[in-house]
């Protein structure tokens, strides 16, 4: 018997040592630190495995201080950049690019005596301040009129037709439409008022902020009494219209925070209509949204009752979908009647691909080349797409929801974390094929692939807006996850709210190899 238990606590320690590793590979220190943190509970006598825990808790701080030091320089912050990067130089010089940063910061911090305006644009900022909106309108609205002058001055003719500009811009805000008409009286009007056209319009500049918007800038003009051949134009009022194109981001967005004085995780809820958040279910993470947006299935953490559940948004009732245990990462089917999901119940480790009707004993394999899978989620259409590896290599992969017809949408073994479009057409994921966690985008067909993040902060975990408008995402920056949302085209970045907490935790009470740190989370977006 205590033979059987040496050979059970070796098994362990090898399959933690083995996560370890591909976490930090992953450069997902907090599961590499949790991993090497149970080896030496199991073994406290095991060199090994202590002196990699020091070496991974080093270049975990140094990742951490690396990273804020760089976030707060792209926010304008440099003096506390500085500082960071500088701590950072000192516990290891010529770590990644920490000198050019430092010899940045510095050349900034030399100039911004002699050209205080760029204090209007700080480096590397995702958004433009509303002071620094309201004056580009003002030198707008300024060019024009002096433009305008100079061509309908005394002496300047006649005009010869009607133009009009019309030119896309940006809002100042995504939340509310900006409806301007200020008339500005340039000239005094010496006789009978006339329409005689507009003149063309300025293109105001693009801006990156959070909604598209359509500029119309049209300056109306009168013809004093006089012979058509005499006559001079006026300029006598300037309009600008600015006008949302684009609707903002509404409905809820469900996403699972951290509680590190329980050691487990809650599913918060956030109306983006109203602001307000609350906990829409204890212990639990992993959420998704029914496509009719009247349910959350989610995985409970409970010791109580683990497993599947699902939740009536309305009316709030709960039932267990599944009591599996080590049932993972649930995605709705269209119809509301099936739930796929992970779970390597059959052998550790090994995950794959399962579809539940909740009635039958608890849940179907999938059927098919290629068992093996993780992070299913079902598009319209009856097909599920989810991340595997087979003889075909690793990527995403799409199928039919009984496993059949199944085609390989992309090829890196770190393509995760799916969601797909509301019509189906098309698969958002994460990857950190370029070195870091982004945001992409490639059509259900395995066509158009596109990186849509291009931060060096991690972006992660993609939601659709329930209209396929937008995609929501989390994102590490300042020290602090938040989520953002962007157009589908990568366009318009904004910030929506702070998790108020983190997404990277070890739950008590729950086996290590169940704890597949952040990547493995969701956020959903509901009606």
């Amino acid at each position: 018997e205590r033979v059987g238990e040496a050979e059970r606590r070796l098994a362990q320690i090898v399959t933690l040592r083995q996560q370890a590793e591909k976490a930090m590979a992953r450069q997902e220190w907090g599961t590499a630190i949790g991993s090497l943190q149970a080896i030496l509970r199991l073994d406290p006598e095991d060199a090994e495995a202590a002196a990699v825990l020091i070496q991974a808790l080093r270049t975990q701080e140094l990742a951490r201080l690396y990273a804020e030091g760089r976030d707060r320089y792209r926010a304008g912050r440099q003096r506390e950049a500085l500082d960071l990067l500088r701590r950072v130089q000192a516990m290891q010089p010529g770590y990644q690019d920490v000198d050019l940063l430092i010899a940045a910061i510095e050349r900034e911090k030399a100039g911004a005596e002699a050209y205080p305006w760029r204090e209007l644009f700080p480096t590397g900022s995702r958004r433009i301040s509303l002071p620094t909106v309201l004056l580009l309108l003002l030198l707008v609205a300024a060019a024009a009129a002096a433009i305008a002058f100079l061509v309908l001055r005394p002496g300047a003719g006649p005009v010869a037709q009607v133009a009009t500009s019309t030119e896309t811009a940006a809002l100042a805000s995504a939340t509310t439409a900006i409806s301007t008409s200020a008339p500005t009286t340039l000239a005094s009007d010496t006789g009978t008022p006339q329409p005689a056209g507009t003149i063309p319009g300025l293109v105001l500049p693009v801006l990156p902020v959070t909604a598209t918007a359509t500029a119309t800038m049209t300056s109306a003009v009168t013809i004093p009494p006089a012979t058509p051949d005499t006559a001079t134009p006026v300029l006598t009022a300037l309009t600008l219209t600015v006008t949302a194109a684009t609707p903002a981001p509404s409905g809820q967005i469900f996403f699972p925070v951290y509680d590190s004085s329980r050691q487990t995780f809650d599913i918060h809820s956030f109306d983006l209509d109203s602001g307000q958040r609350q906990i829409a279910v204890q212990q639990a993470s992993q959420p998704a949204v029914s496509q009719d947006g009247l349910r959350l299935v989610y995985r409970s953490w409970d010791g109580a009752g683990r497993g599947i559940y699902v939740l009536e948004l309305d009316g709030g009732n709960s039932w267990q979908w599944t009591p599996l245990d080590k049932a993972a990462r649930p995605s709705c089917s269209p119809d509301g009647q099936n739930i796929v999901l992970s779970s390597d119940h059959e052998r550790a480790g090994q995950w794959r691909i399962y579809r539940s009707s909740g009635q039958d004993f608890p849940i179907v394999p999938r059927q098919g080349d290629g068992a093996d899978g993780w992070l299913p989620v079902w598009l319209a259409g009856g097909r599920i797409v989810h991340s595997a590896c087979s003889p075909q290599g690793c990527g995403l992969y799409i199928m039919r929801n009984d496993g059949t017809n199944l085609a390989k949408l992309t090829s890196y073994e770190y393509d995760t974390a799916t969601a797909a479009s509301p019509d189906g057409s098309r698969v958002a994921f994460m990857s950190n094929r370029d070195g870091n966690w982004e945001i992409y985008i490639v059509n259900a067909d395995g066509s158009g692939l596109t990186r849509l993040t291009t931060n060096e902060v991690r972006d992660g975990l993609p939601a659709w807006s329930p209209d396929g408008r937008w995609l929501a995402f989390v994102t590490y920056l300042e020290n602090r996850w938040s989520v953002w949302a962007m157009g589908v085209d990568g366009s318009l970045p904004r910030e929506l709210f702070t998790l108020g907490g983190s997404l990277e935790g070890r739950i008590a009470r729950v086996d290590d190899d169940q704890q597949r740190g952040w990547t493995w989370e969701t956020i959903a977006w509901g009606p």
